[in-house]
C-alpha cells in the first residue's frame, strides 16, 4: 500500500504543528508528504524533512509547496512553478504523475493554474493525480455560509476537471475541508484521469480531523493492483451484519454529489451508487479485513480468554469470555453469510450451520465451469489453459468478424 498526506497546514515551524505532522506520518504510515503554505524557509526544510521522518525534501519556486518523500521512492521533479509542482513518481517499481497545487484566492490567478494544467495533461498518457487547495468549489453545495459562491469560478473549476479527463471518485470524512467562522467548503480534493482509476481501482481518499490549521488533511490510500486482474465489485451481503457498514455508506451517500448535485430521479441514484463502490472496496479492504483471518483472531480469543476464566473463575474474566464468543459468533454468521451468497443458494436449514455446505457447493459450481479440454474444428485436442483462452479468443474474433462484415 502506498499512503500519502496532503495539507494546507498554514505554517508548519511551531512545535506543535511539526509534532501533529510526524504523529500523522507515524500513524499512517505515509511515504510522501505533501504540506502547502508551510511557512518555513528553504534553508531549514532539510531539517523539518529529518524531524518527521522523510529522507528527502523539495519546496518549488515560492517555497509555498513543500514535498517530503522516503529513501525508496524515486521522485523527479518535472515542472515547478509558483503554484503547481508536475513530477513522475516510482514507488516499489508502480510509475504514475502527480501534481500538487496550491491555487491563488483570485479568479484570474486559478485561470492560470487551470491553463498550466490542461497544458500538462495534454503531454501524458499514463496513470495522473492532481491534490491539493484548489480554492475553489464544484458547486454550491460544497460550501455552507458566507456570501452566494462565484458561479464563474465555479465554471472556471468544472471546465478545468473536463477538459484535462479527471474525476472525482469521492471520498470518506467530512464534507467539507476548511472552516473559518460561520463558513465551511470544501476547497481540498485529489482527482485521477481514466489510467489512475484503471491501474488503482482501490485508491480512496480520505478527509482527516482539523486541528492546528483551518484545512483538513487529504489522506491518499493506493493499494497496488497493477499485478493482479481487474475484479469487479461486488456487494457482499456479509457486510450488512457489521454494525460499522451503516457509517461508511451513509457518509458517502449523504456528500453532495459531483459535478452537479441537483440531479435528480434515476441518475442521481445511478451517481451515489457508482461513486458508493470506491469507499465499500477501501472499506473491506481495510477496516472490515478478511473475514477468515477475522474468524481465526475470534477463535484464538476465545481460547486465551477459556484459559484465564479457568485460572481465575472472576466475574470480569468470565465477561471477557462471553465477549470473545459474541465476538466469534458474529464473525461466524458473516462466513456463512459470505458461503451462501458465493454458492448462489437459495435456502438454508435452520438451525446447524451449513457453512461447510455453501463451501462445497461454491467449490463445485467453480469447478464445473472450468474449461479443462476443447476440441478444435481440425480435431485437435487442447489441454493448457492459456491456449484454450487463445482458441477461444481467436474463434469468437473469427464469428463477430464474420457477422460485421455481413451487416
Amino acid at each position: 500500500m502506498i499512503k500519502a498526506l496532503i495539507w494546507n497546514i498554514r505554517g508548519v515551524g511551531a512545535s506543535p504543528s511539526k509534532d501533529r505532522e510526524k504523529n500523522l506520518c507515524r500513524i499512517n504510515d505515509n511515504q510522501l508528504l505533501i504540506l502547502l503554505e508551510p511557512f518555513v524557509s528553504a534553508c531549514k526544510l532539510d531539517s523539518v524533512g529529518r524531524v518527521m521522518g522523510f529522507d528527502y525534501a523539495f519546496g518549488n519556486c515560492t517555497n509555498k509547496i513543500l514535498i517530503f518523500w522516503k529513501h525508496f521512492i524515486t521522485f523527479d521533479i518535472l515542472i515547478d512553478m509558483p503554484h503547481v509542482i508536475h513530477a513522475s513518481v516510482t514507488i516499489n517499481h508502480i510509475s504514475c504523475f502527480a501534481s500538487f497545487v496550491y491555487a491563488s484566492c483570485t479568479r484570474m490567478g486559478r485561470k492560470i493554474l487551470w491553463d498550466q494544467l490542461y497544458s500538462f495533461a495534454t503531454t501524458i498518457n499514463a496513470p495522473w493525480m492532481v491534490g491539493g487547495d484548489f480554492n475553489s468549489i464544484t458547486n454550491s453545495s460544497e460550501r455552507i455560509g458566507g456570501k452566494p459562491p462565484n458561479f464563474l469560478a465555479m465554471e472556471d473549476f468544472n471546465d478545468m476537471i473536463s477538459n484535462c479527463n479527471l474525476h472525482d471518485i469521492g471520498f470518506s470524512g467530512s464534507c467539507f475541508t476548511w472552516n473559518k467562522g460561520t463558513m465551511w467548503q470544501r476547497l481540498d480534493r485529489i482527482l485521477f484521469n481514466d489510467q489512475w482509476i484503471s491501474a488503482f481501482y482501490n485508491a480512496h481518499t480520505e478527509h482527516l480531523i482539523r486541528t492546528l490549521s483551518d484545512q483538513s488533511p487529504l489522506l491518499l490510500n493506493v493499494l497496488n493492483n497493477t499485478n493482479s486482474s481487474f475484479q469487479p465489485f461486488r456487494f457482499q451481503n456479509m457486510w450488512l451484519l457489521d454494525d460499522r457498514f451503516e457509517n461508511i455508506v451513509k457518509s458517502n451517500w449523504e456528500a453532495p454529489l459531483f459535478r452537479d448535485n441537483n440531479a435528480t430521479g434515476m441518475v442521481r441514484l445511478w451517481l451515489k451508487l457508482k461513486r458508493l463502490k470506491q469507499p465499500l472496496r477501501w472499506w473491506n479492504k481495510c477496516i472490515f479485513k478478511n473475514v477468515f483471518t477475522n474468524i481465526e483472531n475470534a477463535e484464538s480469543n476465545v481460547a486465551n480468554a477459556d484459559l484465564a476464566y479457568m485460572h481465575d473463575a472472576s466475574s470480569t474474566n468470565l465477561s471477557n469470555l462471553n465477549s470473545a464468543k459474541h465476538t466469534l459468533f458474529n464473525w461466524q454468521e458473516k462466513e456463512e453469510a459470505f458461503w451462501r451468497q458465493k454458492a448462489s443458494a437459495k435456502f438454508l436449514v435452520d438451525g446447524n450451520r451449513n457453512t461447510s455446505y455453501f463451501h462445497n457447493i461454491a467449490n463445485h459450481n467453480k469447478t464445473s465451469r472450468t474449461i479443462h479440454k476443447l476440441t478444435t474444428p481440425d480435431g485437435n485436442e487442447i489441454i493448457n489453459p492459456d491456449l484454450i483462452a487463445s482458441s477461444c479468443t481467436k474463434f469468437f474474433e473469427k464469428v463477430f468478424n464474420i457477422i460485421l462484415i455481413r451487416t
